[in-house]
């Protein structure tokens, strides 16, 4: 997993891994406030994880990129595709989401990442999505932290759903309905009200439309 601090925020990379029933290894290469740029020419680490050899190489760029400038945006995304491709994994686009207060910049921020999964013809975990829909009926106090970008537990927990279903698709059997508690790290584990889990994987399953 390629990114910043929307895909490490709150270990989500563990929840993905636990959501997944651990099918596959999930590997996060990430810095906190970088975008797609600075992994293909300054992070090492990116180049030794493709030299593994993954099935899948999740992609989240700056949550500001496709706003500050949408062309440089498409240019990452293509050029990261088809790096990822020259490895023979397969890129997967993590699309991320607006600040709660900004309804055009997160709707231009999901344009932006279904123009790119489809000039690259490859799946879109569309997260951000996911977040309008659950907000509108759960409120953002529930996904957004104080500072209205990073995510709650909540949030890592809806991102990761939605990433296992387009990962898994419909044919892989994932945790049972209701995932409430995981490990954020050895000895440390998150619980969430079971109602409220419950409420999360069937938004994610409503944006992936399985």
């Amino acid at each position: 997993m390629v990114g910043n601090s929307l895909t490490f925020f709150n270990s989500m990379p563990r929840i993905l891994s636990a959501v997944l029933r651990e099918a596959f290894t999930v590997v996060p290469c990430c810095e906190g406030g970088k975008d797609l740029f600075w992994h293909v020419y300054d992070n090492p680490s990116v180049l030794a994880q493709l030299q593994s050899r993954p099935q899948f190489v999740v992609l989240q760029d700056h949550s500001l990129s496709p706003l500050r400038s949408p062309s440089a945006f498409q240019t990452a995304i293509s050029h990261f595709c088809a790096l990822v491709r020259s490895f023979g994994a397969e890129p997967v686009l993590y699309q991320t989401w607006g600040r709660p207060f900004d309804p055009q910049g997160h709707a231009a921020i999901t344009a932006a990442y279904v123009q790119a999964a489809k000039a690259n013809d490859c799946p879109c975990a569309r997260v951000g999505e996911a977040f309008s829909a659950f907000a509108a009926e759960n409120g953002h106090a529930v996904l957004f932290r104080k500072d209205n970008i990073h995510p709650t537990i909540v949030g890592s927990l809806l991102a990761a759903h939605v990433l296992a279903r387009t990962l898994a698709g419909p044919g892989l059997s994932l945790t049972a309905s209701g995932l409430a508690e995981w490990a954020l790290e050895p000895g440390v584990s998150v619980t969430v009200e079971p109602d409220l889990a419950a409420r999360v994987e069937l938004a994610a399953l409503s944006v992936a439309g399985l």
